[in-house]
């Protein structure tokens, strides 16, 4: 169900910084407006509980657990210590207020007190400091807090030191709190609403009676049923089960069917065509963005990836991205004047060459990957759009080691690629020289470009934003395609107010009503 993907690891100097006297954090953001839902019919419900599916094999450990089913209840029974919200923005959960220097390297933390765990301990720094290391070191989140130099505890605070900038920093927080030394448990204390619960041979979550928001919950216990994956549609239409996420382009991910309530999730997936710059057709900015205006999107986006059509490399639900930046990074279509200064049929046999002196016959080299069949299907998609156009474009099909290969030698002028980045859209891995995803990039300016928008803060933040993605629509060293979204489906009716988001599906259960 949901998508396991693999984020590539930055490359960073290690630096120091001086640590500002902490201060109070600014106050979080209003939560957004709950979801609205694209709605089927009215239906009758199958039962009067709400019941969601589970693993009782798996546990319940949100760092080691590799269910899918599972993973989505640690939402539930754990709290982070900052959450992302729906525009990438970030809030804290459990960190009452937090500082940072001038250069954004170093950090502090506050821990809120009065929290407690399901055993009835209180939440402590110490607490805190082993959920991030034990972060730090497990495969879910080792990627993302590879800059995380130092962690340590002083004065009661938790304090952090990076190899590299990250005023936005915070919003990688969003890992799941355990009690000390509880790493190796199946099912290891958490502060989050809910808690494992068993009665009279029911398996359920119970609302949490120390829970700050225990009185606001909408469901006293939360039932848990076992169905495995090729019986969990019927489960789901049959109103068995009340709550499950689809992930469109995952293969073999169940197809949910019937009546009921679709919300679509944004994720931080996504689809680019990588570019050599160091070929000669493609050493012209120009001609990459005539590239870049071949390719159908929008189609690419709804019919194969299941998601938004992106021109940058930042999420459409981002505040950092800007529509008329977007709209400058494509040409108005491919018949203007300056698109015939830059490539023409001059032959009259249907295929585009480029003056160079003379007119030069060019043919593009595009790879993809087999072994990710969704992906193929998606290159060859924008093949046929370029040939449509008309590219000479010989797309090679190869296996995942050819296709490494390939990419390391450079024999190639497209690639298709999928990435996850970070929340905080840190494009150091894609688009800095000596990023571990940088294929065929010649670009250097890129790099301080980057960092410039990574230690930026407030205005700063917003002008460096706009400065580096204006240089990447106007220079296109990748073409960014879509991102992937996922689909949270409910029932018509059955509950209302929800926020989801994709790191957390539950994030502000609080504020549900539930219908029964």
């Amino acid at each position: 169900m949901l998508a396991s993907l693999l984020a590539a690891a930055g490359c960073a100097k290690k630096a120091g910084g001086a640590e500002a006297a902490p201060s109070p954090s600014p106050s979080p953001s209003p939560s957004p407006a709950p979801l609205v839902a694209d709605s089927g019919d009215a239906v009758t419900r199958g039962d009067s509980v709400f019941t969601l599916n589970w693993n009782p094999d798996a546990g319940l450990n949100p760092y080691s657990c590799a269910d899918a089913d599972n993973l989505l209840l640690c939402g539930l029974v754990y709290e982070t210590l900052f959450a992302v919200n729906r525009d990438y923005t970030f809030r804290p959960v459990l960190v009452s207020e937090w500082s940072c220097d001038g250069e954004a390297m170093s950090f502090d933390f506050a821990i809120k007190a009065g929290v407690s765990f399901h055993d009835g301990s209180e939440l402590t720094v110490w607490d805190a400091l082993y959920s991030l290391n034990t972060a730090r070191s497990s495969a879910r989140y080792k990627s993302r807090l590879r800059a995380v130099s130092e962690a340590w505890v002083e004065g009661g605070r938790l304090h952090v030191r990076l190899s590299r900038p990250d005023a936005d920093f915070p919003a990688l927080l969003d890992i799941p709190v355990i009690k000390d030394g509880s790493a190796g448990a199946s099912t290891p204390p958490g502060t989050g609403p809910y808690l494992p619960g068993e009665y009279a041979g029911a398996v359920f979550l119970k609302a949490f009676e120390r829970h700050r928001d225990c009185e606001s919950l909408p469901f006293r216990r939360i039932y848990l049923s076992q169905y495995p994956p090729e019986e969990l549609v019927a489960a789901y239409e049959e109103e068995l089960i009340d709550l499950v996420v689809s992930d469109f382009y995952e293969p073999g991910s169940p197809e949910f069917k019937g009546s009921g309530e679709v919300r679509k999730l944004d994720t931080t997936v996504m689809h680019y065509i990588g570019v050599n710059a160091e070929r000669p057709f493609l050493a012209d900015a120009g001609r990459r963005k005539l590239v870049s205006t071949a390719i159908g999107r929008e189609a690419l986006a709804s019919e194969i990836i299941g998601g938004q059509a992106a021109l940058l490399p930042v999420s459409p639900a981002s505040r950092y991205y800007y529509e008329d930046i977007a709209a400058s990074s494509v040409y108005p279509d491919l018949s203007g004047a300056l698109v015939k200064n830059l490539t023409e049929d001059y032959d009259g046999d249907g295929l585009l060459e480029y003056l160079d002196g003379t007119p030069r016959d060019f043919t593009l080299v595009f790879i993809a990957c087999t072994e990710d069949p969704a992906n193929l299907m998606a290159a060859r998609r924008a093949a046929a759009d370029l040939r449509a156009a008309g590219f000479d474009v010989k797309l090679r099909e190869l296996d995942r080691r050819a296709f490494g290969d390939a990419l390391y030698l450079g024999d190639f002028d497209l690639y298709y690629g999928t990435i996850r980045l970070k929340a905080d859209f840190d494009l150091g891995e894609l688009l800095s020289y000596g990023g571990s995803a940088s294929w065929g990039l010649a670009d250097l300016a890129l790099t301080p470009l980057i960092s410039r928008f990574m230690a930026a803060s407030g205005d700063g933040k917003t002008e460096a934003a706009r400065e580096i993605y204006a240089y990447i629509a106007d220079t296109c060293p990748i073409i960014p395609l879509a991102f992937e979204q996922q689909l949270l489906l409910t029932h018509r009716g059955a509950v209302t107010g929800l926020n989801p988001t994709w790191q957390n599906v539950f994030d502000g259960i609080a504020g549900w009503k539930a219908a029964f």
